[in-house]
């Protein structure tokens, strides 16, 4: 985590450091008024949204697979479940699995895959956080970064568990 720390602060400084030669701004809102690279930028935040959590999902399937020694598991095997809560030495399964936050990701990502965007049952069940506009999901950069904040939450909890073991080394 300290070495993870330093890098990150080594990246953002180099970055910070940069200076572009011609302002950018002028130029991206040019290019913001095409209808296709509008609709495309649009489109990215959904599909980086789908892209992230499907990825936490699977590592944290693959982890809960070792700590059971099994071949196959999904996220909604009840032995996946119990996995979470007793596979890894100690009980991860709220923070990495049914804290209300992933849950609520969990749902929006299930309604940007299976229901074209539009905001499901479950889901108006839930204070989601994210934009409806005609009942379709409008993802922006704040909720992937929101998205990411959280699932960094779970990974941190998932590391935190499995460091030490040498299952997972």
């Amino acid at each position: 985590m300290k070495e993870l720390v330093v890098v990150a602060h080594e990246f953002r400084a180099a970055g910070a450091a940069v200076k572009p030669k011609m302002p950018t701004e002028p130029i991206w809102g040019d290019f913001l008024k095409q209808d296709a690279l509008a609709m495309s930028v649009w489109s990215s935040q959904r599909v980086s949204y789908v892209a992230f959590y499907n990825a936490y999902e699977a590592f944290l399937v693959d982890c809960a697979k070792l700590a059971l020694g099994v071949g196959h598991l999904r996220p909604t095997d009840k032995d996946f479940k119990q996995a979470l809560r007793s596979g890894f030495g100690k009980d991860i399964s709220t923070p990495c699995w049914s804290h209300h936050e992933i849950n609520n990701a969990r749902l929006v990502r299930h309604a940007l895959s299976h229901a074209d965007g539009r905001e499901t049952t479950d889901l108006k069940r839930q204070r989601h956080g994210v934009k409806v506009l005609d009942g379709k999901l409008q993802i922006v950069p704040h909720d992937n970064h929101n998205l990411l904040r959280l699932l960094r939450t779970g990974v941190e909890a998932l590391v935190d568990a499995t460091a030490a073991d040498p299952r997972f080394a």
